[in-house]
């Protein structure tokens, strides 16, 4: 099955590259378009204050997912009631993006990139909310048309990466063990998230005329630390997506996009229609299909309101226990003076309904509903064309009927850029 998809993602690259008379390049959105070959950095450092590093709940639960014995024990185990200690700390958050441009003749230029985000606590008790990202890039851009600045291109290449995450207790902020052989002895699993990646990617974009539309594929596979007493989380990533954006009206543009995604789990099990974790069950997998619609409006020279509207459906290939729907619509607002300073406001309200699960995934519970509200607002002030100042404020409400998953958390940070 997996030979068969490399085969049709490797057809999918071949055909954007051969058919799209007008192609992509690596979507560097919201950057200028680059016009010459060279090296481009831009570094970002700060200080920010989060309220609740580990997304815990606020309140007391009772979580139904276990069992206890008290002593003296009564005629029937009882579920335990928890009451997560919520911990905030400052953090360092550190992000860097490097570039390479090399021309290797008028419409073929070759891509090297370098990407890296991470967060690092300054409390103790805040160590395993450590966090960082970084990936590297390498591939060939061809630019097949061009009307003035905009221009058709088409990306593709190779990119590998490192994730580090630490797998904790979200009530306290601790190292997730898991039972052994022994009865009195717990393994440290805490290493669980963390992973290499390696994959290939294609991305083409037609940016002029009336329409513009692009595509991309990519296939990725991650190789996960092995927690050896539970299941390792190695899987295969994958998918292909397109949208087409066009006027509506001479201050609106709209914007339709569909993704395909797949997760395919190496031996992660999956749960049965009864939400019964065996480990004789076949792998998870999964399966999106995400639809996309945005309305641009360009309400003046400086500002610009767009309209967002998400359907994400998921399909869990074994039983269906895990099927869900999200809802998502949401809002964003952007200004730029042109002079220096940019601000961007993003809001959006969410839902997401479990065909089937189960709250604590206990048949007797209620079903696994979600919903909630991410704020996101970022400034940025040019001191001059190198350095700018910078503050961002991050806020996540999620709601839930699995108690074990509600939080309350608000970033907010500031620091200064350099651009090179």
């Amino acid at each position: 099955m997996k030979t068969q998809i490399v085969g049709i993602l490797y057809c999918c690259f071949i055909f954007i590259f051969i058919t799209s008379g007008n192609v992509l390049a690596q979507d560097y959105a919201a950057k200028k378009t680059r016009q010459k070959a060279g090296f481009f950095v831009e570094a970002e450092a700060g200080l920010g204050y989060d309220s609740n590093v580990f997304r815990s709940p606020d309140e007391s639960y009772v979580d139904f997912a276990q069992t206890i014995t008290p002593t003296p024990p009564p005629p029937e185990p009882e579920n335990p009631t928890i009451t997560p200690d919520v911990i905030s700390s400052f953090f360092v958050p550190l992000s860097l993006d490097a570039e390479y441009i090399a021309t290797f003749s008028p419409t073929i230029h070759g891509i090297v990139s370098y990407r890296f985000h991470g967060e690092f606590y300054l409390e103790s008790a805040a160590d395993n909310g450590d966090e960082f990202d970084n990936k590297l890039r390498g591939g060939l851009e061809f630019l097949l048309s061009q009307e003035g600045k905009r221009k058709n291109t088409i990306y593709v290449g190779p990119y590998v990466g490192y994730h580090r995450e630490f797998y904790v207790d979200r009530d306290f902020g601790v190292e997730q063990t898991a039972p052994t052989d022994d009865p009195v002895v717990r393994a440290d699993v805490s290493d669980r998230y963390k992973y290499v990646s390696g994959g290939i990617e294609s991305k083409l974009r037609k940016r002029t005329g009336l329409i513009q539309y692009g595509a991309n594929a990519f296939y990725e596979v991650r190789d996960y630390e092995d927690p050896v007493v539970i299941s390792q989380l190695d899987q295969d990533y994958y998918g292909l997506g397109g949208h087409v954006r066009f006027r509506v009206a001479k201050p609106s543009k709209l914007k339709l996009s569909y993704d395909y995604r797949v997760r395919d789990f190496d031996e992660r099990p999956s749960r049965g229609s009864d939400g019964r974790l065996l480990t004789a069950n076949p792998p998870r997998e999964y399966t999106y299909h995400i639809f996309g619609i945005s309305l641009r409006n360009s309400i003046t020279k400086n500002i610009t309101v767009y309209l967002d509207y998400e359907l994400r459906l998921r399909e869990d290939d074994y039983q269906g226990y895990d099927d869900y729907t999200k809802n998502k619509y949401g809002v964003r607002f952007l200004y730029d003076n042109n002079q220096g300073y940019r601000m961007r406001l993003k809001a959006a309200y969410w839902e997401r309904d479990y065909d089937i699960a189960k709250a604590f995934d206990e048949l007797d519970q209620a079903d696994k509903e979600y919903d909630g509200i991410d704020i996101e607002f970022r400034g940025d002030y040019a001191l001059n064309k190198q350095w700018y100042i910078w503050v961002e404020d991050i806020y996540d409400l999620d709601n839930s009927t699995d108690k074990r998953y509600e939080y309350d958390r608000n970033q907010i940070m500031a620091g200064v850029k350099w651009e090179f």
